[in-house]
């Protein structure tokens, strides 16, 4: 081990603690013969999670001075670098001169890793893991030989650094362990044992449990028996004398008088319940003598009670009680009640407040609607036409054709291009139809598209596409043509080698023209 002697003001904390994170001196008894001499006591660890710093400050009785300390041989800190091969670095302590106040801590320049889901994962600096620590730091105490024993305060502050690690906790918190030391044939001292008493509530059959609010392992005796489990009275009065005790600590003594007297059962009393039941609102009411109760399915409810209609036809069990004041239940009536489906109001399938549509504007900026597919993935879509007679014109000098804007409506609610929305464009194979406008998508007339919108699963925003189905109009060709070429794109507008899912087939002809289909495969 190392020997070390540093004048240390203080340490700056980082990271999080903790609150089962210290450093302890298990009890020890001190020999006749060690009075006046010196002896080595470790200075043992116990971690919930990982950390990289410790503060200890050591409170000792009269009579016991620490003289020296050694690091302990747990100061070797196990750790994996950025390959996943284990290393060592080790903690020294530093120690004030008069050996109050110990801390230590580990290289901070040494990079650590942990193992998260199958990868490694910066952790900071190298840290001691979770668990107990047999030999954290070495002290030497100097034994007066008139000393008497006493109580050894060990005060923790552990930190945790930078950590990738769950069981970690705010900083700021101290940890108080106290080691009680006895010298041979001497009196062990007491202490004060601190802590509360309490008594349950007597039971119906007369049982009354007893429990200490306390830190320290005790032994509960009532009226001079140890007590194990819930006590049970004799009628009339009962004066409880409860003792709580434990090892090196004064007695908490508490003196009780509990009154316990059974209440006699009184005569029964006959009442039958009846139900008044009301088919036309879905009402039933219990009738009888005394105080009646009634129950939907187990379930205590108003009386009268009115049950709600569903979509579906529902049958209940509804029991009842009848009771008359300061006596038993004798009359219990049951009977079953169906309610039958509430009507429901047929959708009109041209209803556009109801699903999925594609509203295309004409030339006049007249709604033209279309109601839209669900295709296999998950999609909507439908096949237009854009007509010039309907839509625009073609000019055959400029070769311009005009934008067509449109919208969809999903229950009502409207979906344009919106800054926020996600826009992904199958078309751009095909001249890149498919534009964005404040509150619309465009696409150019005179041909014919498969137009659609998806959802994402995860997520506010949407996927609009246009695919380019042909020419229409003036610039429509005849059949027969030669294929040139046949390219295949994701519903992400990416290219891909062939057909895999749903994927848009563009097909370009030897005379320049194309064509695209949505297939799934």
């Amino acid at each position: 081990m190392k020997k070390f002697l540093f004048t240390l003001a203080a340490l700056l904390m980082v990271g999080s603690i903790s609150a089962e994170e210290y450093c302890y001196i298990e009890n020890f008894e001190v020999a006749q013969n060690q009075l006046g001499t010196e002896i080595d006591v470790p200075v043992m660890a116990h971690f919930d999670c990982y950390l990289n710093a410790l503060d200890v400050d050591v409170i000792l009785p009269a009579g016991m001075t620490c003289v020296w300390a050694e690091d302990g041989a747990d100061c070797a800190v196990d750790y994996f670098n950025a390959q996943g091969k284990p290393k060592t670095v080790y903690a020294t302590w530093a120690a004030s001169e008069d050996f109050t106040n110990f801390i230590a801590i580990t290289g901070a320049t040494t990079k650590s890793y942990v193992e998260v889901d199958g990868e490694w994962v910066y952790s900071g600096a190298p840290k001691w893991a979770p668990g107990d620590y047999e030999e954290m730091l070495v002290l030497t105490f100097a034994i007066a030989e008139d000393f008497q024993g006493g109580e050894i305060v060990v005060v923790t502050r552990p930190a945790c650094g930078e950590d990738v690690h769950e069981n970690t906790a705010p900083k700021g918190q101290e940890n108080f362990h106290n080691c009680i030391v006895t010298v041979e044939g001497g009196v062990q001292p007491l202490q004060d044992l601190t802590g509360i008493i309490e008594l349950s509530e007597v039971t119906e059959d007369g049982h009354v449990a007893i429990s200490y609010t306390g830190t320290e392992d005790v032994t509960i005796t009532v009226n001079g028996v140890e007590y194990t489990e819930p006590i049970q009275l004799a009628e009339g009065t009962n004066e409880l004398t409860v003792v709580v005790s434990a090892e090196g600590y004064n007695d908490l003594t508490g003196n009780y008088t509990i009154i316990w007297t059974p209440v006699p059962p009184t005569p029964e009393v006959t009442a039958t319940p009846t139900f008044d039941w009301n088919s036309e609102t879905f009402t039933i009411t219990a009738i009888g003598a005394g105080e009646v109760l009634m129950y939907v399915d187990g379930e205590p409810v108003a009386n009268p009670y009115t049950f709600e209609q569903t979509d579906v036809e529902m049958t209940y069990t509804v029991t009842a009680t009848a009771q008359e004041p300061g006596k038993e239940i004798s009359e219990i009536a049951t009977m079953t009640v169906t309610v039958p489906a509430k009507e429901v109001t047929p959708v009109d399938p041209e209803d556009h407040n109801v699903g999925y549509w594609l509203v295309m504007l004409d030339k006049d900026m007249n709604p033209k609607w279309y109601k839209l597919v669900e295709g296999d993935n998950g999609d909507y879509t439908t096949t237009v036409a854009l007509t010039y007679d309907i839509f625009g014109r073609y000019n055959h000098d400029t070769g311009y054709r005009g934008d067509v804007p449109f919208y969809f409506m999903v229950d009502g609610v409207r979906y344009g291009a919106e800054e926020e929305e996600v826009v992904t464009n199958l078309g751009q194979a095909l001249l890149n139809p498919l534009a964005a406008a404040e509150g619309y998508y465009t696409v150019p007339v005179g041909y014919n598209y498969t137009l659609g919108i998806a959802f994402e699963t995860e997520g506010d925003g949407m996927f609009v596409y246009a695919a380019q189905a042909g020419f229409t109009g003036v610039d429509e060709l005849m059949n027969g043509k030669t294929v040139a070429n046949t390219r295949y794109f994701n519903m992400a507008g990416q290219e891909m080698t062939e057909a895999n899912g749903m994927t848009i087939v563009v097909t370009t002809y030897t005379d320049g023209t194309t064509s695209a289909v949505k297939v799934m495969k």
